[in-house]
Formats: C-alpha cells, sequence, structure tokens
C-alpha cells in the first residue's frame, strides 16, 4: 500500500517560501510583501512547474467570474509585480519565463514542506509513462564552476575547454585481456552518467549544444528501454551518482544563466520530481558506507581555495571538513573509503606549474595528506579492494588520452589496470561488487573548411583525415598556422603541411605579426614561445601561469590571462620582452580566451560571475582601465574574437545539434548570427588577413557509455 500524500502546506524555491494557508511569502524566513493577484499567479506557477500556464489559465484563476475590464493590461501588470517582488527579470529569468502569446512558466526547482520534512512537489498534471521513454511535459531547472561541469562546452573552448583539451581524443573502445568491454549507448553526446550499485541500471545525461536532459536505461536493454527522466534545458549536468540503494538519482545541475554554477539534486530512479538539496555544489556526491552523509566539493576560484564538504543524504547538515588549496574549475569529486575513515579528493594547483594532486582527507580531524602527484589530470577515484587501492582515470601527457590505473592506499603506487587505445573520460562508477565499471569514451574528426565571407554558411572542407585539427590563425606570409596533434603549418589551401617544431604539449596558438605564438607544456608547467617565421627555433617570452596569449595586430604587444588569483590581463611588449599588469578580470573567474581588436586599441574577454550567476563579455582598453561596456552572453559561448571592422564580437555557440558563430555589436542591441549551419560541431574560427574568408576547424565529437567487466574476478 502506498504510503499517504502528506498536506503540503509550504512550497521553496531559491532563497523564497510560500506559506499556502496564510497566502504568505517569505525570502530567508522574512515576510516579503506580494499583492493578491501576483500572489496568486505564483501559486498557479508553482503548482505546475516547468509546464506552461496559459493566459486562459491565470484568466480563470484570477478572475473566475469573468468580471474584468482590461484582461491583457492586468495579467502583464500583476506579471511585472511578482517579477519585481522576486527580484527576477523578464529578459533573464531566473523564475518565471514568458512564452510570448502563449503564457508563463516557472523553471526553477520547486519543493514542498510539510512540517520539518522536506517532500518533493509533484506537479498536479504530470504522469510517467514507462513504455514511451517520455515524460510529459517539460521541466525547467537551472550549474557548475568545475571542469567536470563543463565537458558539455570542452570542445568549445572556454575556461573549461582549455582545461580539459587533454581528454579530447578520438579512438573506439578496445578489447582488454581478462575484460570485456561493452557500448551502452549509441548517441555519441553523454555528457555524464552513473551505473547503479547492482549493475542492472545506468544512468546518463545528453547533450544537445546548450541543452541537456536525463535519462535512465537497463544495462543490456532493448532498443525503446530508456526513460527520459529530465527533458532537455539550457544547464549542465557536472556530476551524476545513484543512492545506495539505487532508489534515487543525484546530480549537480547548474543555473539556466550560468554553466558553472550549480545545485545538488535528486530524484526517484523511477522518474518524479527534482529535489533541491544544497545551492552552489560543484561536484558529484559520494556516499558513507551506511549511506546517511554524503561528501562533495565547492570551488571558491577568487579566493584558490576548495571546500570539502559532508551533509545529510537529504542535504540538511551541510557543514564544512576541511579547506583545500587549489584552483577548482576542475570538479572530478570526492569519495567516502568503505573503511569510514577517509576521503579522497583530486585537486588542480595552479601557480608557476599546472599540477594535479590526489589528497586524503581524515574524517576525524580533516587532517590532509597527499598521496599522489601527476602533470596530467587525475579523473574521480573510486574506492576497491576494501579501502586497499582506488581506481581512477589518468590523463597520459604524451599519447593524450585517459587511461585507468589504480593508486594503492596508503602506499600511493600507481599501476595500470587498462592499456588500450581508448580515450576514457575523468569520470568513471563502480558498482558495489567491484566487477563493473562505467565510464564514457571520447572521440573526436575536426578538419579545416574555409568559407568565402559573402556565403558563410556553405565552406568548402580543406583536410580529411589526420592529423585532427582544433585551432587554425593565418600567418602573416599567407600560410596556415594549425594545432591538433602537434603545430603545423601549411599552405593557403591546406597542402604541403609541415611541423612547425617538435613539442611536448602544445594547447594554443596565434598568429603575431610575422612571428607565430605557441603556449607549449611540459611536466606541467606552461611556457609561451616566439616563433618568427624566418628562424627554426622559438624564443621563450613567460612561463608559468600563463592562459590564451594574444597578439596585437601589428605584432608589437602580447596579452594573455593568469589563472592564479588575482586574476590579471598581463602585456608582453615583443621588442624587449618586459611585461606589466593591465587590468584585473571582472566576476569571480575568466571563462575563455583574450581577443585584441584590429587596430590594437581594444581588448575583450569572457567572464563570469556567481550571484547573480552570470556569463559576460568585457570590453577595455589594451592600455589598461575599467572596462568600457560589457555584454551579457549564453552561458556555453566558446571562442571569441573581434569581427574584420573591429565594432563588434564575434563567438561560438551550439544550439539544436549545431555549432553556429554569432555576433554582439558594440553599439548594442541582441547579437545576430551568422553562420546557419544544421550539423556539426565548430572547435575555431578566425578571418584570414584580407577579411574575404573565414577559417573554420569543424568536426564532431563522440562520447558513449561503455561498461567495462572485470572477467577475472568472476
Amino acid at each position: 500500500m502506498a504510503p499517504p500524500t502528506p498536506q503540503i502546506a509550504r512550497l521553496r524555491f531559491s532563497s523564497f517560501e510560500v506559506d499556502l494557508a496564510t497566502m504568505h511569502l517569505y525570502k530567508r524566513g522574512n515576510p516579503h510583501h506580494l499583492q493578491e493577484k501576483p500572489f496568486q499567479i505564483l501559486v498557479l506557477l508553482l503548482e505546475r512547474p516547468g509546464e506552461i500556464v496559459t493566459r486562459e489559465d491565470l484568466q480563470k484563476r484570477l478572475w473566475p467570474d469573468g468580471t474584468f475590464v482590461d484582461f491583457d493590461k492586468g495579467l502583464n501588470t500583476a506579471v511585472k509585480k511578482l517579477r519585481y517582488a522576486l527580484g527576477d527579470s523578464a529578459d533573464t529569468p531566473l523564475f518565471v519565463e514568458t512564452l510570448p502569446r502563449r503564457g508563463y512558466r516557472f523553471i526553477a526547482p520547486v519543493t514542498a514542506i510539510n512540517g520539518a520534512n522536506i517532500y518533493p512537489y509533484e506537479p498536479l498534471s504530470v504522469s510517467h509513462h514507462w513504455g514511451s521513454g517520455q515524460a510529459p511535459g517539460p521541466k525547467n531547472r537551472t550549474r557548475p564552476r568545475g571542469l567536470a561541469v563543463l565537458a558539455a562546452i570542452a570542445a568549445m573552448l572556454g575556461i573549461v575547454g582549455q582545461l580539459e583539451y587533454r581528454w579530447l581524443r578520438r579512438t573506439e573502445p578496445a578489447a582488454i585481456q581478462g575484460m570485456q568491454v561493452t557500448k551502452l549507448t549509441q548517441a555519441g553526446v553523454v555528457r555524464e552518467m552513473a551505473i547503479s550499485p547492482d549493475g542492472k541500471r545506468f544512468t546518463y545525461a545528453l547533450r544537445d549544444g546548450i541543452r541537456q536532459s536525463l535519462w535512465i536505461q537497463p544495462v543490456g536493454g532493448r532498443a525503446g528501454s530508456e526513460l527520459q527522466l529530465l527533458v532537455p534545458d539550457t544547464v549542465n549536468f557536472a556530476g551524476i551518482t545513484f543512492s545506495l540503494g539505487g532508489n534515487f538519482i543525484y546530480f549537480s545541475r547548474s543555473e539556466r544563466t550560468n554553466p558553472v554554477f550549480g545545485y545538488m539534486c535528486r530524484m526517484p530512479a523511477t522518474g518524479g520530481p527534482v529535489e533541491e538539496l544544497i545551492r552552489d555544489a560543484d561536484s558529484p556526491p559520494s556516499f558513507s558506507p551506511d549511506g546517511k552523509h554524503f561528501v562533495y566539493t565547492r570551488g571558491y576560484p577568487p579566493q584558490n581555495r576548495t571546500e570539502v564538504r559532508i551533509a545529510n543524504s537529504n542535504g540538511a547538515e551541510d557543514r564544512l571538513l576541511v579547506t583545500l588549496p587549489g584552483h577548482q574549475v576542475y570538479e572530478a569529486g570526492a569519495t567516502w573509503s568503505p573503511n569510514n575513515d577517509v576521503i579522497a579528493v583530486p585537486m588542480r594547483t595552479v601557480g608557476p606549474q599546472v599540477h594535479f594532486v590526489l589528497d586524503i582527507v581524515s574524517l576525524a580531524d580533516g587532517h590532509s595528506s597527499e598521496i599522489y602527484s601527476s602533470p596530467g589530470a587525475i579523473g574521480r577515484p573510486m574506492w576497491r579492494q576494501s579501502g586497499k587501492e582506488l581506481l581512477v582515470v589518468l590523463s597520459d601527457e604524451k599519447f593524450h588520452r585517459g587511461q585507468l590505473w589504480t593508486i594503492s592506499y596508503p602506499g600511493g603506487k600507481a599501476h595500470r589496470f587498462t592499456n588500450d587505445l581508448s580515450d576514457y573520460s575523468s569520470a568513471i562508477d563502480l558498482t558495489k561488487d567491484e566487477t563493473k565499471i562505467a565510464t564514457i569514451v571520447t572521440s573526436i574528426v575536426s578538419n579545416l573548411w574555409a568559407a568565402p565571407a559573402d556565403d558563410l554558411s556553405h565552406p568548402a572542407q580543406l583536410t580529411s583525415g589526420e592529423p585532427y585539427l582544433f585551432r587554425v590563425n593565418e600567418l602573416s606570409d599567407g600560410k596556415l598556422l594549425v594545432l591538433g596533434d602537434g603545430v603545423w603549418t601549411m599552405d593557403r589551401d591546406a597542402r604541403h603541411r609541415s611541423l612547425l617544431a617538435p613539442f611536448d604539449d602544445p594547447e594554443w596558438i596565434e598568429s603575431c605579426g610575422d612571428a607565430a605564438l605557441v603556449l607549449e607544456y611540459t611536466n606541467g608547467k606552461a611556457t609561451l614561445l616566439h616563433f618568427p617565421l624566418a628562424v627554426s627555433n622559438g624564443t621563450p617570452l613567460v612561463s608559468g601561469d600563463v592562459l590564451f596569449p594574444a597578439c596585437s595586430s601589428d605584432g608589437k604587444s602580447i596579452y594573455y590571462l593568469n589563472f592564479h588569483h588575482p586574476e590579471m590581463i598581463r602585456r608582453i611588449v615583443t621588442k624587449d620582452g618586459s611585461s606589466a599588469d593591465i587590468a584585473p578580470l571582472l566576476g569571480d573567474t575568466l571563462f575563455g580566451n583574450i581577443s585584441v581588436s584590429p587596430d590594437s586599441t581594444m581588448l575583450a574577454y569572457p567572464y563570469q560571475q556567481y550571484s547573480p550567476p552570470l556569463v559576460a563579455l568585457a570590453v577595455l582598453p589594451a592600455t589598461g582601465g575599467a572596462p568600457v561596456t560589457t555584454f551579457r552572453v549564453p552561458g556555453f559561448v566558446g571562442r571569441i574574437r573581434w569581427s574584420p571592422r573591429g565594432d563588434a564580437l564575434q563567438y561560438l555557440l551550439t544550439e539544436n545539434g549545431a555549432t553556429n558563430l554569432w555576433e554582439q555589436p558594440l553599439s548594442g542591441g541582441g547579437p545576430w548570427q551568422l553562420t546557419h549551419f544544421n550539423t556539426g560541431q565548430v572547435f575555431d574560427f578566425s578571418w584570414s588577413r584580407d577579411h574575404r574568408r573565414l577559417l573554420l576547424t569543424r568536426g564532431h565529437e563522440s562520447r558513449d557509455v561503455v561498461l567495462i567487466e572485470d572477467t577475472r574476478h568472476q
């Protein structure tokens, strides 16, 4: 017999609560004034979160007897008053979204409160149809300040794209001795995944441009057995986990306006309402052995620190365990030991050298110690062998792919677990009996394309096959400078390729007057090199904390961003190598590359802030000083550049399965779309020096869930 449904007394969203009995609105526990009509609108929207409430529905609720003089004017006024009370905006809504000529929709997570207990609020008109695999009725939700945050836009550049570049390579699952590898999905657009403790089901987030949806299906189930738990929305999933009993799915999911600020949520694994547990959670949770608590991480990039936090399984009693140094635009996730004594936390430290470490934190006193370090990324660790070792994906700096390793505890000795040609995601999951491992295999194809300026949506493909190319610029002599597995130069038509020089780990290129700029990593240390075209050797300009170098059109000045706080734009004078600070970055942290205007007088860069969550472009003088203007942009923008005339900023945006180029005029107004591709991803773009053609690196990234069964222990 099903338990009785509790009588709903209050509804909660964000920092607000609505008392349905007294008809009062509270903000952080304090009464918040709201007139009768706006309050009635709010209650109706909260009764049907994520669904469209039509203007006719509102008319019946607000004026049930039909006595109104000017319904449209009265409704518009009431909605404006509601938004004002909530601090909401019609242009960038956090709560109430307008659907022109149709109605409104409440887009924030809603929970119901009954006494001291929190119950998920079930929308009255929603039912769940397992047979169709669809959950009817859209449920728009609103994250992560994390690298795990943004594999969704890793290929689209952004700061996360730069950091996760090493995970993006191209291989298919390969047979492993003593193991069986099975591909569980075929769509190629998996963002995150988790497997149930009994190994019978797995859940995953699918990415469609800037929109993501959540699904669940049986392992080995027939086609059509998948169930959509959450419909597509402009959010980012930063991690997914099953509860120990497998009854709930926990996940970190972003704000709609900022993909790197998230909430810890949970929902029934059979489908149903979403319950928001914790605001500002940057990683998936990991549960204590009894399932009563979980650990997660929360990064503070402005302070270059990360908090390891513990909460009850319902999100209550959220508390700090320890603060660790590390710039966490990288949230692989902490894991709780099966012996209930320590927690394993992978960290990324920033300074003169980029470094990844695996820390062990004592649950008794919060003391931390490092047991393993690597210049390559360390993924989310999974405890094995009764807490004697950790299974983890390590990034191979030489071959640019992730492979599974074990790290002994407490010794910290690393041993290969897989040795194949696959590129495994930093996120892995493990069944309770440790015989099944779920992860994501990534593969990428990217080639060079060129489009005439008067027909941007019909480019011609210039390369095919290897080497796959991800970044492109045109040099002063008309040759192309491209980055893939190495830095290459080639003729205008992409023929006669040659390596510029043998680099350890090149991650960024730019043309610079009659020279090329190359940013390479050696054992985690970045070095910016200046390569005049007439010589075969480059000159180091700066080492250490260097990101996204850009050059003035005359080649006299080079600008770059640093990641270690305070985040700053710096300039190098190429003539004498002198350097100076130009300006601090706006917001809480940078979000992508810097770009120099064609006349070399202005700079632009994207940044993000957490309260209120947003992503924006800043424009400032190249000599420094305050920004002259800013523009809010979608949270998933990729590479930015100036337009050839210098009167606008251009950026990449992926929607509806295709990446296109957009332009934001400096004079104001909304952005407009320049290309109209229906398929494919664009990883980078640049204009030829004569502005007559647009150069693109274009292809597709494929990410699918695979199951690795360790038959040696079955």
